[in-house]
């Protein structure tokens, strides 16, 4: 950090082809810190004040784009209504979109596929209702003769069967909410590699998300 470093850029306007190092700009600037992220970051940026780019680079007083952090509270969409369509602005999202949309389809497809071996559990618990059904025969008899219909004997079997699922929907929904919290707080899941913003998996609950489990479930288990 004692030792200058060069900055070389090519030189705007027209250059002599006899002078081959008349193609480059050169200014040295002391480095302050050195930062370590991940290694497509690390070889692709570098800092610099904006009075020192601005003169290596020929654009005194411009500058290509500015970024902008905004309250905790603010929306990005009602900022860029508020500054108009003379700029190009975008936020986070829309900055890396398609890294977004893949990790999106990541989350549909990890949803997908817990679908599928819900379903495929679920044959366990139709084996059961088929065993229950052939133990209460002599009892749903009874209830024939009583007066019951085929309906009814129905809304009685589809009610434990949808007692059966929703007691193991609820125990599992209680206890994945309850390690997503404790990883979010705790972070007890730790990320290997030294060069990340955070040493533990990222752990996010949405109450949406939650919603959607419990539609998906309840539903699965109605129809089997």
């Amino acid at each position: 950090l004692n030792s200058p470093i060069s900055v070389y850029v090519p030189r705007r306007g027209r250059v002599s082809p006899l002078l081959p190092y008349s193609f480059y700009k050169k200014q040295n600037i002391f480095p302050s810190g050195v930062f370590a992220l991940e290694a497509e970051v690390d070889g692709k940026y570098v800092i610099v004040p904006l009075h020192f780019a601005q003169e290596l680079l020929d654009y005194p007083g411009q500058a290509s784009s500015v970024a902008i952090r905004l309250e905790a509270d603010a929306s990005p969409q009602r900022v860029q209504q508020q500054l108009g369509d003379d700029y190009k602005i975008q936020s986070r999202y829309q900055q890396k979109e398609s890294f977004y949309r893949i990790m999106m389809y990541e989350k549909w497809g990890i949803y997908f596929i817990i679908l599928l071996v819900l379903v495929i559990a679920s044959f366990s618990l139709i084996g059961s209702l088929v065993m229950l059904i052939i133990e209460k025969r002599k009892d749903s008899q009874t209830l024939v003769t009583m007066g019951a219909d085929t309906k009814l004997l129905r809304k009685i079997f589809v009610a434990e069967g949808m007692l059966i699922y929703l007691i193991g929907a609820g125990g599992g929904l209680l206890l994945g909410v309850a390690l997503a919290l404790a990883q979010q707080h705790f972070g007890f899941l730790k990320l290997s590699g030294e060069t990340f913003l955070i040493d533990a998996y990222p752990v996010e609950v949405h109450p949406s998300d939650l919603a959607w489990v419990i539609v998906t479930f309840v539903s699965v288990s109605y129809l089997i």
